[in-house]
């Protein structure tokens, strides 16, 4: 069974394969825990993690994942935890979303986009999420039932463990993943640095991303060139 922890020695043959030692690592939502998996795993590697919007790990958070989360991912989760069967006819009957336009982007997302996310949805970026999603959606669900599954079930390290530096961002208005889940993870990863920024929602935070390299290269010790 798959566990996040196997996605850190993903990266590690990915990074092996292109002759890279050293990374810095970002990851966003669902990959929020991707990014604390290199960080736990893969320490004097992975210089500095940043976890922003990310996921709370199920099975050790205070409470129930989905307190906070819009009616879109309630429904969705409460179909993880009835198990895989749930889960993939929930997502046959979401699958259209695969095929979204840039123009339809903010509907589709529905409540999982409040007003802040929808006035940080320009142009550009409605391109970029439209052209991201349909890409996603080239195998069907697999990709979108095993995301779900994974970050769900134990993720198989501890993060009261992690030496390497982490960074921690969220924005308080996220109805996708709940600010509360930040906290947690502020709490509960070893050193963590928190920016838990009020009035930000889950795409919102993307307008922020400038700072969140910035702090992520001091974190790391690594400084840009000039």
């Amino acid at each position: 069974t798959a566990t996040v922890a196997d996605d850190a020695a993903d990266t590690e043959a990915v990074l092996d394969h292109l002759g890279i030692g050293e990374f810095l690592t970002i990851g966003w939502s669902g990959g929020g825990p991707r990014a604390l998996a290199c960080a736990a795993l893969l320490p004097g590697r992975c210089l500095a993690a940043a976890c922003c919007v990310g996921i709370a790990p199920a099975a050790d958070y205070d409470g129930d994942i989905r307190d906070g989360m819009a009616e879109e991912n309630i429904d969705e989760y409460t179909a993880v935890f009835a198990g895989v069967e749930a889960l993939e006819s929930f997502l046959d009957i979401r699958k259209g979303f695969f095929g979204v336009t840039p123009d339809q982007v903010a509907a589709g997302l529905g409540a999982l986009a409040p007003p802040v996310d929808r006035a940080a949805l320009t142009e550009e970026l409605t391109e970029y999420l439209a052209a991201s999603v349909n890409a996603a959606g080239r195998q069907g669900i697999v990709g979108w039932r095993d995301d779900d599954l994974t970050h769900t079930r134990p993720w198989g390290f501890d993060l009261s463990e992690i030496s390497t530096p982490v960074s921690i961002w969220q924005g308080s208005l996220d109805t996708m993943v709940p600010f509360a889940h930040a906290r947690w993870l502020a709490a509960n990863v070893a050193g963590a640095q928190a920016h838990l920024i009020e009035g930000e929602g889950h795409i919102s935070l993307m307008s922020r991303v400038n700072d969140i390299l910035d702090d992520l290269r001091r974190l790391g010790g690594v400084f840009p060139k000039g």
